[in-house]
């Protein structure tokens, strides 16, 4: 007993911050399912070499545990609108939000809060006026994946305006700076999400010959 009691009295500060750990994994793993949601794709796309598909998956780690994308087209965006409709009032968003309870409260996470409820407001009206309003390719390429256990998401921009009004806004509404710095002639775009002794979480976004990519950053490597 008194081996047991001293074993977890030096090891209680990496336990909880192990549980921590994993309780993040856990959100960024329901939120990137919940994303992925909304998206129809053509898997046979991944074949065809157009709309950056090919370049897009070069990025993605061999030994990733979630993947999905495709190149999409009217047809495929659209048939998933009966589903998507079954959206509106259902409550889906807030258990969505309430997901990101285990993160401490943050300019940052009313951003993303701003943009999920937007995303369960547009997504009910179908897919061709959600790939619209956030400025998506219909006939573009696609992709989500997890690098480690962060979420980064791959897409092909048909109106970059639209997209970048939606994030000024939400920082507007979210009391948000932007951060931004540029990397190899490109401009990163950053926000902090959470920042504690335990955890310190980044979304960075950046737009490249129109594909848009987002994914969250981890600030700390703390080997856990």
């Amino acid at each position: 007993p008194h081996f047991e009691a001293f074993v977890m009295s030096a090891h209680s500060e990496g336990f909880v911050m192990k549980v921590k750990l994993f309780k993040v994994a856990a959100v960024v793993a329901g939120l990137s399912s919940a994303a992925a949601f909304g998206f129809s794709f053509d898997f046979f796309g991944l074949l065809q070499k157009r709309s950056n598909i090919d370049q897009m998956i070069e990025y993605v780690p061999a030994d990733t545990i979630l993947f999905t994308g495709g190149v999409t087209n009217k047809e495929i965006v659209s048939s998933s609108d009966q589903m998507m409709a079954q959206l509106k009032d259902s409550g889906n968003g807030k258990a969505v939000i309430d997901m990101l309870e285990v993160f401490p409260e943050s300019e940052g996470l009313d951003f993303i809060r701003w943009f999920i409820n937007d995303y369960y407001e547009v997504a009910p009206k179908g897919g061709i006026a959600m790939y619209n309003h956030y400025g998506f390719d219909i006939e573009g390429a696609n992709i989500l994946y997890l690098d480690g256990i962060f979420p980064v998401m791959r897409i092909v921009l048909q109106d970059e305006d639209a997209f970048l009004d939606l994030v000024k806004e939400a920082a507007q509404e979210s009391d948000l700076t932007l951060e931004s710095k540029i990397i190899d002639g490109q401009t990163l775009t950053t926000l902090e999400l959470a920042k504690n002794d335990d955890v310190a979480l980044t979304l960075g976004f950046m737009i490249k010959d129109s594909v848009l990519t987002v994914s969250v950053l981890s600030q700390k490597d703390d080997g856990v």
